[in-house]
């Protein structure tokens, strides 16, 4: 049997990464957030594996690019006619943002038994001598990326939960009641996307850790 390091091959999707750093950036109106998000997932697509995870990395850690969240939300509310327009768009965005990172999970967890069963089969090959060190270290980098690039939308959904909570305070604070509920809900579909992206992260680690051998 060949030695067998992880390579995806699933279908390339770019126009995503259009669609979600144009569509949703936009959306949200955030200064710096175009750029970032091109840059994010020119990042991410530099780091390899499954194109449309790539681009919906890209729009997760991009977006954050160029944001002061301790001017963020009076700057923007200046941007609308009203505090509630901008509160409406701002539901709309986390709304949109949460999508896309269910999508990112979800394509990840997916990547990540895919990773687990090709470290297995390059675990009981080099055990069997059908393997070398250097298959082993080559499917260790790869783990690597992945976890780096985990963390990396980890950190980015960890400041944007800071940033919605700000928005919600602010809505509390003027009695935008209506609104501050649907905004709490976005932010605990957030949270718990937030849980789900530390979990990968550590099981990612655990594979990587069975190939030190």
């Amino acid at each position: 049997m060949p030695n067998r390091t992880y390579t995806s091959r699933l279908p390339i999707a770019i126009c995503v990464c259009f669609a979600l750093a144009l569509g949703g950036c936009q959306n949200m109106r955030q200064e710096g957030c175009l750029v970032g998000g091109a840059i994010g997932a020119g990042a991410a697509t530099a780091a390899g594996g499954n194109d449309t995870r790539n681009a919906l990395v890209g729009f997760i850690v991009g977006c954050m690019i160029g944001t002061n969240y301790a001017q963020w939300v009076e700057n923007e509310k200046r941007k609308y006619a009203s505090a509630q327009a901008f509160y409406d768009a701002e539901i709309q965005a986390t709304s949109q943002y949460n999508e896309q990172l269910e999508r990112y999970n979800a394509a990840m967890q997916t990547e990540i038994a895919q990773l687990d069963q090709s470290s297995a089969e390059l675990e009981a090959q080099y055990h069997s001598g059908q393997a070398k060190r250097r298959d082993l270290e080559k499917q260790r980098k790869v783990l690597s990326e992945r976890k780096a690039q985990v963390d990396s939308a980890l950190s980015a959904a960890e400041e944007r939960l800071k940033q919605k909570e700000a928005v919600l305070a602010d809505m509390k604070k003027y009695g935008a009641d209506q609104g501050a509920a649907a905004l709490s809900a976005e932010i605990a579909k957030l949270t718990d996307s937030i849980v789900k992206l530390r979990g990968q992260s550590t099981a990612i680690g655990q594979i990587n850790n069975r190939l030190r051998l």
